[in-house]
């Protein structure tokens, strides 16, 4: 298992890139970050094929990385107020 996320930062942008997943996307994406299953194992967990999580598991990496590269907008904001 790998060490909990303890960056604040980190933890909003994985929050975030979660909540732009579909639930499959979610689930998949979280059991390789927890568990580190093999393909098959999470196709018949979720009664699709290979390819099929392996598609899901990169759309939800393609959305988690884009998440990390967006600025904190309520940060912005805070800034602009204190200006």
């Amino acid at each position: 298992m790998i060490e909990p996320l303890s960056d604040p930062a980190l933890l909003r942008r994985m929050r975030r890139a979660l909540r732009r997943m579909s639930r499959r996307q979610a689930a998949i994406f979280i059991a390789m970050r927890d568990e580190q299953p093999p393909y098959a194992e999470l196709a018949e967990r979720h009664g699709i094929t290979i390819a099929e999580v392996e598609a899901e598991f990169a759309a939800g990496l393609t959305i988690f990385l884009a998440s990390l590269e967006e600025p904190d907008r309520w940060l912005d904001f805070v800034k602009d107020i204190f200006r």
